[in-house]
């Protein structure tokens, strides 16, 4: 198990990854390290076996990361990716502001309304699936637009279904006219 290529260098990265903590601990952490590989690896692990168990354990760092200091060693914080402060992307921010004004043109002249909101949601889905905006303004301008759109819809199919632009009923004048 431990001569396999892919432990022998996790092994290494984790000793390199402990320097500077208790040595104590180092220790424990590398032997705890060995002996759950032992357990899940057994004798005659394939590569794709020790590539599971490796993925499972997580990296090097973030094991390290757990591992106490030791007295006159420098302290080292690591922030994971996924705490790194929200990025706005500025495309997504860009969908945002046209979802808004479209919304706001929806009620003052629907001919612009609608087409920018139709804009403003084809660039907020484009920017989602780029996956670039960690703030949420790509996925707030994707409900926005289309929350837009729905009620343009919904306020068009109102004008139409009300019958306005067609005549009023009223009393109809049969009698004859003369002819003069």
């Amino acid at each position: 198990m431990s001569d396999h290529p892919l432990v022998a260098a996790y092994l290494a990265d984790l000793d390199r990854a402990l320097i500077g903590t208790d040595p104590r601990e180092r220790e424990d952490t590398l032997e705890a390290i060995r002996d759950h590989l032992r357990e899940a690896l057994g004798d005659a692990p394939t590569s794709d076996d020790v590539r599971g168990v490796l993925a499972d354990l997580g990296s090097v760092d973030a094991i390290a990361a757990g591992a106490t200091p030791s007295a006159g060693a420098a302290t080292v914080t690591v922030v994971p990716a996924t705490d790194s402060p929200a990025r706005l992307d500025r495309g997504a921010l860009v969908a945002l502001v046209a979802s808004v004004v479209a919304l706001l043109l929806l009620f003052w002249s629907p001919w612009a309304g609608l087409p920018l909101a139709l804009v403003a949601l084809v660039v907020a889905v484009q920017r989602t699936r780029r996956g670039g905006d960690r703030s949420g303004a790509a996925w707030t301008a994707v409900v926005v637009s289309a929350a837009t759109l729905v009620l343009g819809v919904v306020l068009s199919l109102t004008l139409f279904a009300s019958g306005a632009g067609s005549p009023a009923p009223g009393p109809v004048d049969d009698a004859p006219t003369s002819a003069s």
